[in-house]
């Protein structure tokens, strides 16, 4: 069954619970840089745009994996 587009969408509450983070500080480094929709106060943000958010901070702030010149699978 195809889940209704409003399945997929957090309140302001549940997108701060869900990250673990207090609101203070997903209002301050989360929400700035997700997209989200706004109705009247109503504030809601796709599961989705928060999980992609998180994957490229991970991307951003990972070391590089090592590279060695004699590897044992081809060189």
């Amino acid at each position: 069954m195809k889940k209704n587009f409003m399945d997929k969408l957090l309140s302001m509450k549940e997108a701060y619970e869900y990250t673990g983070l207090r609101r203070s500080a997903f209002n301050q480094h989360i929400r700035p840089s997700v997209p989200h929709f706004r109705f009247g106060r109503t504030v809601l943000f796709k599961k989705e745009d928060l999980d992609a958010f998180f994957v490229k901070l991970e991307a951003r702030h990972s070391p590089p994996s090592p590279v060695y010149e004699n590897d044992s699978l081809g060189g």
